[in-house]
């Protein structure tokens, strides 16, 4: 065998083979993907770190925000709600 010869006969057309296996990944992304749980877990996101989130629901927790905006403790429970909402979607979706 010289240096010059391929080593699988798949490594003449690589150029083909990478764009057959660019729209495979592509398509098995688009077939694997959970559309609704992205789409719920957005609106989620921007309902909880919303204004109305803060100003209503927060403010019950104390050291949560100052006016109008989350300290460390608020953010942590910002997230902490984010989570078990994701977690619930993934359970029942």
């Amino acid at each position: 065998m010289t240096d010059a010869e391929p080593l699988f006969e798949d490594d003449t057309n690589s150029n083909d083979s990478d764009k057959d296996e660019l729209y495979g990944l592509t398509s098995d992304l688009c077939k694997k993907a959970h559309f609704k749980i992205a789409g719920l877990l957005w609106i989620t996101v921007m309902l909880v770190l919303s204004d109305v989130f803060i100003e209503n629901i927060m403010i019950i927790i104390p050291g949560t925000s100052i006016a109008g905006c989350t300290t460390n403790r608020g953010v942590v429970i910002q997230a902490t709600v984010i989570v078990l909402i994701f977690i619930l979607m993934s359970i029942f979706f």
